[in-house]
């Protein structure tokens, strides 16, 4: 998960700082120590970025946030591995959908006993509405796995960024081209969440854009805007995906149906979803 950052001809760049300039820092070792209190073992394993793969049950080491434009989910807490081992072979991301001991509340959220294979202290619901990404070098702890319940999870996730069409479309919607606002700077992203999420909920799964990728990989995808007769090229990487609350995030514009699949394909490709 790249940042962008402007040259001195006014294009945007891949910059060093990490998450769309969300600052990193170190979680507070009191945080570390209340998250890994929901770990059943006596012990965690801190595993290698080569080692880490689809399913595992993870606590991130580091924590991000942004001045007004945080992501969700930043605070620290148990959290599965979604993206497919390519994709973070490729791009040295991963995706990770959050847990939470709060009872299930919708259809799509698959709860996740606790038991020797997954390591957790309380059965925990998947938030699969909730995902988030992080590059692998900022380190992991892993704390069991998720293999068993898989195949419920990209359901899940499946259901949370498939095409649902509305009467009415909400306020923000799949397909938007959206302006985030972080405080001092803003991003751009696209929204790829379902459309009965985005009207029934205050948040919105967003794939990153930028102006110019340095290096495309397989799961970047070169997009225009539905009404833009200079067709405009927006640079979409969808390896980075994040939810972000909706009272942060403006509407800019709309992609083609035809782009938008695209989009929705390679999201799929990053989270290892059959069409």
């Amino acid at each position: 998960m790249a940042t962008i950052s402007k040259s001195s001809s006014g294009s945007h760049s891949l910059g060093s700082h990490r998450l769309g300039r969300f600052r990193r820092r170190r979680i507070n070792p009191d945080r570390l120590s209340q998250a890994l209190s929901m770990i059943s073992r006596p012990f965690a394993t801190q595993i290698p970025n080569n080692g880490l793969k689809r399913g595992d049950i993870v606590l991130l080491k580091s924590d991000f946030e942004g001045k007004g434009g945080n992501v969700v989910q930043a605070k620290n807490r148990p959290s599965i591995v979604i993206s497919s081992d390519q994709m973070m072979k490729v791009t040295k991301r991963v995706t990770v959908a959050p847990l939470s001991t709060a009872p299930a509340r919708y259809a799509f959220e698959v709860v996740v006993p606790n038991n020797d294979l997954t390591g957790i202290h309380k059965p925990s619901k998947v938030m699969a509405n909730q995902i988030r990404t992080a590059y692998l070098d900022e380190g992991f702890i892993k704390i069991g796995s998720s293999d068993d319940y898989l195949p419920e999870i990209i359901q899940a996730l499946a259901t949370c960024l498939g095409e649902f069409k509305l009467n009415q479309p909400p306020r923000i919607a799949r397909g938007d081209i959206v302006e985030i606002d972080c405080g001092s700077f803003t991003r751009s992203g696209i929204v790829v969440s379902n459309d009965i999420g985005n009207r029934a909920s205050k948040i919105a799964t967003l794939v990153h854009v930028l102006q110019k990728i340095e290096e495309m990989s397989e799961f970047d995808v070169v997009v225009s805007k539905e009404e833009n007769v200079s067709k405009e090229k927006l640079f979409v990487q969808c390896s980075t995906i994040n939810t972000f609350p909706q009272g942060v995030v403006t509407k800019k514009g709309r992609l083609s149906e035809n782009d938008m699949q695209r989009v929705a394909e390679a999201v799929y490709k990053v989270l290892g979803i059959e069409n």
